[in-house]
């Protein structure tokens, strides 16, 4: 009979995977550096300078005067506090009621404007 010989003494252990543990490494370090090129940070429109506008070209988009919705939002403020001023009070008197339902029929108005985007046009379907 003859026996079987190994040419190295260890070759039954197993031997370190270092291919594979060079691919790990390498696949670690790839996506760490591009999830830090992913998350980098832009820089804001007060650094560059510029202006952002919002997008007002379709017909359906706001195209309200901000500035009189703005308005509209301050005299809100102005005739809200004043109505939670009259509303507060205990004993009404007949023309303090009157008086209080026009200030609430003027914040309805004033909440309406203020709320108010524009237009929509064309929102139904149209065509076969």
């Amino acid at each position: 009979m003859s026996t079987f010989t190994t040419p190295h003494p260890n070759a039954s252990a197993k031997q370190f995977p270092i291919g594979r543990l060079l691919l790990l490494f390498s696949l670690v370090i790839g996506s760490t550096f591009t999830a830090s090129y992913y998350y980098t940070t832009r820089p804001n429109d007060a650094e560059t300078g510029r202006i952002r506008m919002d997008k007002s070209s379709g017909r359906n988009e706001p195209h309200v005067n901000q500035k009189a919705r703005d308005k509209a939002n301050q005299e809100y403020e102005k005739i809200r506090e004043e109505f939670q001023n009259w509303n507060r009070k205990p004993n009404k008197t007949p023309d303090d009621k009157k008086f209080i339902e026009k200030l609430r029929k003027q914040l309805e108005r004033l909440r309406k404007k203020k709320d108010f985007t524009g237009e929509n046009h064309s929102q139904k379907h149209k065509g076969n």
